[in-house]
Formats: C-alpha cells, structure tokens, sequence
C-alpha cells in the first residue's frame, strides 16, 4: 500500500505523461480556435486600436492574378451554368475570380463557381502589438504585409450575386488589410443575394476606415445571401472614426436578407468605432435566421462616442432581429465605452432578437455597462461535451444528431458538438473542444 507522499508522486508523474501525450497527438494547447473561453485568462476590455500598417504586395498586383485566366473569365463568362461552373485550383486563378467581379464587374448573377483545391494564399502579418493598463488594453498593428487579399466583391457595381461552391475545400493564410475607403472585408467583400455553401477560410482580418459603415469578417463582409455549411478560423481586427457604425463577425460582418445554416466561426474579434459597434462571434448584425450553427470566439467591442448609440457585443450575433435556433456559443464577451454615459451591452448569443433552442457556456465571461439576457440555456462545460448521461446529448437536446456529432471525452480534452457536414482536419480546423487543464497536485 503506498502512502500519501507516493499517491502524490505518481499523480504528477502520470499527469506529466498525459501532458507529454497530448503534445505528441499534436493537440497546441494555446491555439485560440482550439479552445473555448477558458483559454482566455483575466479578460480586459479594448479600448483602442489603431492600424498604421500597409500592403507590400497584393493578389491585385499584375503578375500576381492569373492574367490568362482573368481573360477567360471574361470571354466564358455566360458559361458558367451548374452544370459546367467555373473551377477554380490555385491562388492566381482565385485572384483573377475576384479581379472579374471587382474590375470586371461580372456579378455572376445565376453563375456557379466551385474550387477543385485547397487554396493557399501565403498571406504575411503586420505587426501586432498589445499593451495592458489596469484593466484595459489597447491594439497598435504597424509595419507592412504581404500577399494581401483582395475581397471578392464590393459595394455598387461589382458585388458577387452568384453561386460559390467551396467543395469542402480550405481558403488558408488569407491575409485581408484595408485602410482607406468604404469596407466590406472578407474572403468575399459583398455578396448580394447570392450563395456561399462549403466553404472555409483561415486567417487575419484588418480593417480601419474613416467614411461610411464598415463590414468586417473571416468569411464574408456584407452578405445578403446565404451561407451554408461554411466556416472562418480568423482574428478580426475592425477600427473605425467614421460617423457610422462597425460591423464585425467571425463568419460575416453582416447578413440581411439571407440566412446561416450550418456553420461555424473560431478566432477572436477586436472591434473599435468612434461612434459605436455591432460585434459577434459569428455575425455582426443579422436580420434573418441562423440555424445549427455556433461560434467559439471571444468577442471585444468598445467605442468613444459622445452620442447616445449603444454598443452591442454577444457571443453569437451583436444586434439585429434575427431568429437563432439549435445553436451554441462558448467565448467571452466584453463591452466597453469610454464615455460613461454610453451603454455598452454584452449578451450571452444575442443582443436584440429572438433566441429558441439554443445554448452558451456558463463559464465564459460576459461583462458590460449593461448586459442582456436572451433565451439561450445556461449549460457547464460537462454539460456541453461529450456523451452520456447529463451531457451534451441530454442538456442539448435541440441539437439533432441528424446535424451534430456528440464526441466522446479524449484524452486532455472534452468535445463539444459538431457539424457533421464539416470536413474537420485537427491539423486545420479541429474539432470544437475544451481543453482539460492538468492540475499536478490533484
């Protein structure tokens, strides 16, 4: 029988093990889209960002798009039908897609496009620098990036209203940086009554602007369309000074006149205006229906305004009147503004709108001015992970198994539920999970 002192030693030798196989199982333990609000130690609010950065080179540049391509783009272009859609395998042919829309203003209108690979657009990062006071900091992104992405679409003329098709396949290393102008920032700028189904994207947003209204995402800026079994692992930065207001989400800024079904967002999102925010972990603002779908995102909103607008900050969907349904959300949430007179709300999932069937993790941080509280189900992390009785297949009973996969419990993580219509890769876009801390003394 060994004693107290031994029980010790063979704890923290067997959690050592464990930590040192789930390194070797290639589980990074401090991967922001691999881990849900308890990955984020001592929240502060935002108070400010400002982006001075630029663009070295561009998918725009000449040499960069498929200029061949670009051409017969613009020569098939009525041939695109369902039956025969524009493929797309590499980079350069991407640009020149978007050079089409954007230049060419070909709005696709009843066109199909469809990717045929993995895309990868070596996208490099500005510098990002945080700095801390008291219980606030602020963001200063300086310095230069390369291989900038162009969004697909933008407001008049050149906004995409035809069919996309990612195919399961992966838009990665997307790099967007925008500093002047009206903007619509995401692998697609402004989608127009158009579809984007299949689709994923990994990478950095960064967005300031000084007129007009912002829409900033991982997927898709301005979107009144639909988006369907798509996802976006992106950190996203959105500044304005302009008199309006900044729209930021994981997956779109917004979504009007459309609809999310199955889809996801993952990453962070920093959102700043002189005048005031909509921020959410998977939308921005939204006036229509998001259905099976959830985001692990922690969400940071503030403003500086002297007005009366509000800001409004969820974990799912900053402001709006949308219906939320068999959906989930697990981050932080914080809500800031410098002038005291100027509330700032923090939701669970949902600013302003009408919440059915649908959960976010207790744990998570909610803080602001004032904070509302939706209809969605409170719910431990025991309760959203895993099976088995009193888990996730019991307290989320709304979630079908039709749409969802409940994983069992691995080895230093709990599983939360997840899409079956995602093509999940651990080394791209793992599957939704908490990490279990291991405690040597316990």
């Amino acid at each position: 029988m060994t004693n107290k002192k031994e029980h010790k030693i063979l704890r923290k030798t067997l959690s050592l093990m464990l930590a040192i196989l789930v390194s070797i199982l290639g589980i990074p333990l401090a991967k922001p889209q691999q881990v849900s609000a308890t990955g984020t130690s001592d929240p502060k609010y935002l108070s400010s960002i400002n982006i001075t950065a630029t663009a070295s080179t561009t998918w725009s540049d000449e040499g960069k798009y498929n200029g061949d391509f670009y051409k017969e783009i613009i020569n098939n272009y009525n041939n695109y039908t369902a039956d025969n859609p524009l493929q797309i395998d590499s980079a350069d042919k991407l640009a020149a897609f978007a050079r089409a829309v954007n230049v060419g203003k070909k709005d696709f209108s009843g066109k199909y496009v469809k990717l045929t690979a993995n895309i990868d657009l070596g996208g490099t990062d500005p510098t990002i620098e945080k700095t801390i006071s008291g219980d606030k900091f602020s963001i200063s992104i300086t310095d230069s990036a390369s291989n900038v992405w162009v969004p697909i679409g933008k407001s008049g003329a050149a906004r995409f209203k035809g069919n996309f098709d990612g195919n399961g396949c992966e838009v990665r290393n997307m790099t967007v940086l925008i500093t002047s102008g009206y903007v619509y920032a995401g692998l697609f700028g402004y989608v127009d009554g158009g579809s984007i189904k299949n689709t994923g994207v990994t990478g950095n947003v960064y967005a300031s602007f000084s007129v007009g209204e912002g829409y900033v995402s991982g997927l898709v800026g301005e979107c009144s369309g639909s988006i369907t079994n798509s996802y976006a692992i992106c950190n996203v930065y959105a500044s304005s000074s302009s008199s309006f207001s900044t729209n930021a989400g994981g997956l779109t800024g917004t979504i009007m006149n459309g609809s999310i079904t199955n889809s996801y967002a993952t990453g962070n999102i920093y959102s700043y205006s002189s005048r005031f925010t909509d921020a959410g972990g998977l939308v921005g603002f939204c006036s229509d229906s998001i259905t099976n779908s959830y985001a692990t995102v922690n969400v940071y909103a503030s403003s500086s305004s002297s007005s009366s607008y509000p800001n409004y900050a969820s974990g799912l969907v900053g402001r709006g009147s949308s219906r939320i349904s068999n959906s989930y959300a697990t981050g932080n949430v914080l809500s800031y503004s410098s002038n005291s007179k100027t509330k700032s709300y923090a939701s669970r999932l949902y600013g302003y709108g009408s919440v059915t069937n649908s959960y976010y993790y207790s744990g998570a941080t909610i803080k602001g001015s004032a904070i509302n509280f939706d209809n969605s189900i409170e719910c431990s992390m025991d309760q959203m992970t895993g099976t088995g009785n009193g888990r996730a297949t019991e307290k989320m009973s709304s979630l079908s198994t039709d749409n969802w996969i409940f994983q069992a419990d691995g080895i230093g993580v709990k599983y939360l539920p997840r899409l079956k219509n995602i093509r999940y890769n651990e080394a791209r876009n793992p599957v939704p999970k908490f990490l279990v801390p291991i405690d040597p003394d316990a």
